[in-house]
């Protein structure tokens, strides 16, 4: 009898600390698991991407274009997907020409980009490199082509341009860029 008892209070102790460590690890992994779940927007989209990194290519196979993205949410029916913190590479010839960073932006279905808060548009392939900052740039032609008509600051060596407005055509060596009003230009000769 004392073996049966024995073996009784045994299986009891074993079956109560299962249930103690289950009971005492289910909140933990729950925890866990609502940590890891993906958390999507308040209006939720049809498609909806973390980490994107998309490449285009012309007919030929060349590098156009390379865009990065936190995240991307496509809203078909609205014909726009909305990325956050874009970072979009233009490329000719086997060579980065320009960047264009934001914290927001607006695709739309016809290509055109509008890039919103904290724009900053870089040259890459020449020294100085012509930068630009905005608060918004329209970008459309596949990227070749931006435009705004909000405050933007130009610097380019010494050279220092503010201005409200300004078209700037991107596929070209020397950018040819237009302002629109209230242009004020500083050159540094030292």
């Amino acid at each position: 009898m004392p073996t049966v008892k024995t073996a009784a209070l045994w299986a009891s102790i074993a079956v109560v600390l299962v249930i103690f460590f289950w009971l005492n690890q289910s909140p933990q992994q729950d925890q866990e698991d609502t940590e890891n779940a993906l958390v999507l927007p308040d209006n939720p989209p049809d498609i909806y991407v973390t980490g994107m990194k998309l490449s285009r290519f012309d007919e030929q196979g060349n590098l156009v274009m390379t865009t990065l993205a936190d995240s991307l949410a496509v809203y078909e029916r609205d014909g726009k997907s909305l990325l956050i913190n874009p970072d979009v590479i233009l490329s000719s010839n086997n060579s980065e020409t320009w960047r264009i960073q934001a914290e927001d932006a607006v695709l739309y279905s016809n290509e055109d980009l509008e890039f919103l808060n904290n724009v900053r548009v870089q040259q890459l392939n020449t020294d100085p490199a012509t930068q630009i900052t905005s608060d918004y740039i329209k970008a459309t032609q596949q990227g070749n082509f931006i435009e705004t008509n909000k405050q933007v600051h130009i610097v380019k060596g010494k050279q220092s341009m503010n201005a409200i407005g300004m078209t700037v055509n991107l596929d070209t060596i020397e950018p040819v860029i237009h302002l629109l009003s209230d242009v004020s230009f500083i050159y540094d000769p030292s």
